[in-house]
């Protein structure tokens, strides 16, 4: 599957030369980053949706990887949209040779927080039908209860949410936003 989902970030980082714009991503990346940060890049989502070979290789991840596929499925049933015409693009940041937890994601939405709140509550209501699922707005966190477990996502600009890879790591997500910034 790692080979599949390179090919669409290799389709996406190519084509972010076409133009759209994930400049709220990148400034928010940039103003919340602590500067110790070995490595960050950008995917213009809203650019490699537009280019050919991008429908075919999604059409291919789906075909080859369940979890994606459904993952999709889901989305789209559960918020009545489709990723992508709701991800401008995301910035990616970390350490390559660090834990996954290193890692930090800024993705530009072109839907805001109540929308995006409200769509990822009905995607866990769909999955989690026996536990109880939460999603309650503390400050510039969105707090997403399942049972006992709580993820967290911050609201670092209007269009703008940053998670890490694990994020029911508050401590560690509140480590990378609101810093000084890389610039």
């Amino acid at each position: 599957w790692m080979r599949s989902i390179c090919a669409l970030v290799m389709v996406a980082a190519v084509s972010s030369s076409a133009g759209a714009d994930v400049s709220k991503a990148w400034q928010a990346a940039k103003d919340n980053l602590p500067d110790t940060i070995p490595a960050i890049g950008a995917v213009d989502v809203a650019a490699a949706v537009k280019q050919p070979a991008f429908g075919k290789l999604l059409d291919l991840v789906k075909k080859e990887e369940r979890d994606i596929r459904e993952g999709l499925e889901l989305f789209k049933s559960a918020c009545n949209l489709d990723v992508t015409q709701v991800v401008d693009g995301f910035v990616i940041a970390g350490d390559p040779n660090g834990k996954d937890d290193d890692i930090m994601l800024f993705v530009q939405l072109k839907i805001d927080r109540a929308k995006a709140s409200t769509c990822l509550e009905a995607m866990l209501r769909t999955v989690e039908k026996r536990k109880q699922v939460t999603v309650q707005q503390t400050g510039m966190f969105t707090e997403v209860s399942v049972g006992k477990d709580t993820a967290y996502f911050a609201w670092v600009d209007k269009a703008v949410v940053a998670f890490n890879i694990d994020p029911i790591r508050n401590a560690r997500l509140e480590g990378f936003v609101g810093k000084k910034g890389l610039a």
